[in-house]
């Protein structure tokens, strides 16, 4: 499954777009009437999968087992704008350097834990425009990204990637913009997620790169241990969040995939 249309994967409420994906996808599975089912999937895809799959069993449907890819919750409760535009920015390898932004060595996470002083809250554009001392750097660089629309960041950042992967064209931006707004909804969506209990069988692929981020954890990821009460194994792969599925590394999920525990 892929989100569909933009504009009704934008309608689903952030509060409940896992558990709504879900309904709607469990939905269109038991349509086919299968004797069994399993399922997999990637990050934000994992906790769809494994939401599906607990309304197909709930409904006398055989599942199999679940596999979730570098799956992880959203470690804060933040949702500026401007962060999350960086944050895809980051996804699209957009350079951001050359937007102000100098994250050496953690830089920006640094200065935003000392804004949010370990305590799961909000950051407003005031604050990012106002750091100081060791980053005021940021704090200047923010200044100058919040007087520039959300489009105008946007296009910022697309002037700022790789030019082998970007032609310019109009039909390009609009495809980029369209990814936004489904990166945005879905990074709020997760903002929101908590999982239930689980009993199901299943497989974690956890990536042997930790996942980082330049946003301060203030929560905790989630415990596989507390919320599978089925058969559950976490296995390490190979690569980063991003290249664990590419074609260098895909050579070490398959074996997860056609292996029967």
């Amino acid at each position: 499954f892929t989100f569909g249309s933009e504009k009704e994967y934008l309608s689903i409420p952030r509060e409940t777009l896992i558990i709504d994906l879900a309904q709607k996808y469990a939905k269109k599975l038991i349509e086919l009437n299968k004797d069994k089912y399993e399922l997999i999937g990637y990050c934000i895809g994992g906790f769809i999968a494994l939401e599906t799959a607990k309304i197909l069993k709930e409904n006398g449907k055989y599942v199999s087992r679940v596999i979730l890819i570098s799956s992880h919750l959203c470690l804060h409760s933040i949702d500026n704008q401007v962060l999350i535009e960086y944050a895809y920015g980051n996804v699209i390898n957009s350079d951001l350097s050359k937007i102000g932004i100098n994250n050496e060595n953690n830089r920006l996470q640094k200065a935003l834990i000392s804004l949010v002083k370990d305590e799961n809250v909000n950051i407003t554009n005031e604050s990012l425009s106002e750091l100081s001392g060791d980053f005021e750097d940021l704090g200047l660089a923010f200044s100058k990204l919040l007087k520039l629309s959300h489009k105008e960041r946007l296009k910022l950042m697309y002037e700022y990637l790789n030019k082998k992967e970007f032609n310019g064209e109009k039909s390009t931006i609009s495809m980029l913009n369209i990814l936004y707004n489904i990166f945005e909804h879905s990074f709020k969506g997760m903002i929101y997620y908590k999982p239930d209990i689980y009993d199901l069988d299943v497989i974690v692929l956890n990536p042997s790169v930790k996942v980082s981020t330049f946003f301060p954890e203030t929560k905790s990821d989630v415990n596989w241990d507390e919320v599978i009460i089925g058969d559950l194994k976490i296995c390490s792969i190979e690569g980063t969040h991003e290249s664990c599925i590419d074609d260098t590394h895909i050579k070490n999920i398959l074996p997860y995939l056609i292996r029967r525990w």
